[in-house]
């Protein structure tokens, strides 16, 4: 009995030991995480999304649209700074006798809860378009994301909405960031 008791409290021991090491072991700083991210660098992926939208009409010829949601970015290398992140974005756009152009801002998380934010924005389109394309501008953020700078375009497919009042759908993304 006392053998099993020592034997027990030997692994306990040991166990408790390792896992101190885990939890004191050196994190990352934020000057080693920028060093670990290139200067700068393309970037290209997939952003998936499903949100809400409010219309409201404006007499016989507009219609202000404001919407939200929330989504997630996965890269095309699966890898890197760009990968992973969960994100949240607004946009809103004014159809003039149902042309518009759709313009907004989000910002991504990632793991660590460092934020990284862009501006978009399309060129004028018509009301129901099923591919929209336009630009992207990265405007910096917090972490390992200060600094960054940049520029990109994407192409967004609409989907079939799940429920009335929601969208969903993707965009495929590519650009070019540096860190300034």
């Amino acid at each position: 009995m006392m053998r099993t008791n020592r034997k027990w409290f030997t692994t306990a021991l040991a166990l408790s030991f390792i896992a101190g090491l885990i939890l004191l072991a050196p994190k990352p700083s934020l000057a080693q995480e920028k060093a670990q991210m290139a200067k700068e660098g393309d970037l290209s992926g997939t952003h998936s999304f499903s949100g809400t939208f409010k219309a409201t009409k404006i007499g016989d010829d507009l219609l202000l649209v404001t919407s939200e949601n929330l989504g997630l970015i996965v890269s095309d290398s699966g890898a890197g700074p760009f990968n992973d992140l969960s994100g949240r974005c607004m946009s809103q756009v004014l159809y003039v006798k149902g042309v518009g152009r759709n313009q907004g801002h989000c910002v991504y998380l990632d793991r660590a809860g460092d934020q990284w934010l862009l501006e978009f924005e399309a060129p004028a389109q018509k009301l129901g378009a099923a591919t929209q394309h336009g630009t992207v501008k990265y405007l910096g953020g917090t972490g390992k994301f200060a600094g960054v700078r940049g520029e990109g375009e994407y192409a967004y497919t609409n989907l079939r909405p799940s429920a009335d009042g929601t969208y969903q759908g993707y965009s495929k993304f590519k650009g070019h960031y540096r860190l300034e």
